[in-house]
């Protein structure tokens, strides 16, 4: 899955490391040499990489937005920022 925000774009993967299938949200803002940003998406259960994979485009179904400073919006409210360790 794929999604265009106003600052950003986003999309989904899945990895199989350790014995278990994790979802993976990517995203990245539209800066010249913005880094790209990996959320791990818990996937109790997921029995394949495709599982996995749905659990992280659920999640990412239900972001609004991700702004220019890679602040993602929940649509319960809640927010996750990231720190960078390198300047801005």
């Amino acid at each position: 899955m794929f999604r265009e925000f106003l600052q950003a774009c986003a999309w989904t993967d899945a990895m199989f490391e350790n014995g278990r299938y994790t979802g993976l949200i990517e995203y990245q803002v539209t800066r010249e040499g913005a880094a790209v940003v990996v959320l791990w998406v818990y996937a109790p259960g997921s029995r394949n990489i495709a599982e996995a994979e749905a659990a992280a485009r659920r999640m990412l179904d239900r972001v609004c937005d991700i702004d220019g400073e890679g602040r993602v919006y929940f649509d319960d409210g809640v927010i996750l920022q990231e720190k960078y360790p390198w300047p801005v």
